[in-house]
């Protein structure tokens, strides 16, 4: 089910068992591509799912679960002190902004979430980059961003509830502004 017409779709009645049929993978599949964000809600599943759905979407191929490497260790909790985020808010990020041929899938489900929380919020970049005016486009079009991971948030904000990390060495990649994604 469309959540607009151009960007997001809600997809229920499938069961988290892997692998699906085929038919249903190359559905859903077709409706990543169309759709760009498909969201499951409700529904209960587990890394190994997660991760197969993931593979699924970026995979030129059948997803070969022999071979599958499944992440269960890594998560975000508030509560767990040995998770990738144990304590405070995060600020305003994107999933890999750094690698240099580009993120093909970004992933992620809620196990336990309490309210009040923040939600997450999904942008359309292609929308963003076909709403620009000509003239906006054309100043961008051939230009690059610096992308880096360093400690520069930390120094902005002072507040002990606000998650930094501190990266063993600044990394930095140099990317088009606009680029199709792959």
């Amino acid at each position: 089910r469309p959540l607009r017409p151009d960007f997001g779709a809600e997809v229920t009645g499938i069961e988290p068992i892997a692998p699906l049929p085929t038919p249903v993978c190359r559905e859903l599949t077709a409706a990543f591509d169309r759709y760009g964000l498909l969201v499951f809600p409700g529904m209960e599943m587990d890394a190994h799912f997660q991760t197969y759905l993931s593979e699924m979407f970026a995979a030129e191929d059948d997803v070969d679960l022999a071979s599958m490497q499944v992440y269960e260790k890594f998560h975000v909790s508030n509560r767990d002190k040995s998770s990738a985020a144990p304590f405070g808010r995060l600020l305003y990020h994107h999933e890999y902004m750094w690698i240099e041929d580009g993120c093909r899938v970004a992933s992620l489900y809620g196990k336990e979430v309490e309210q009040p929380s923040v939600p997450t919020i999904f942008v359309s970049a292609r929308q963003a980059w076909e709403s620009l005016p000509a003239d906006l486009r054309a100043q961008v079009e051939g230009r690059f961003a610096l992308h880096c991971q360093d400690a520069t948030d930390r120094r902005r904000h002072n507040t002990s509830d606000v998650l930094t990390v501190t990266f063993p060495e600044a990394h930095f990649v140099r990317l088009p502004i606009g680029y199709r994604h792959p």
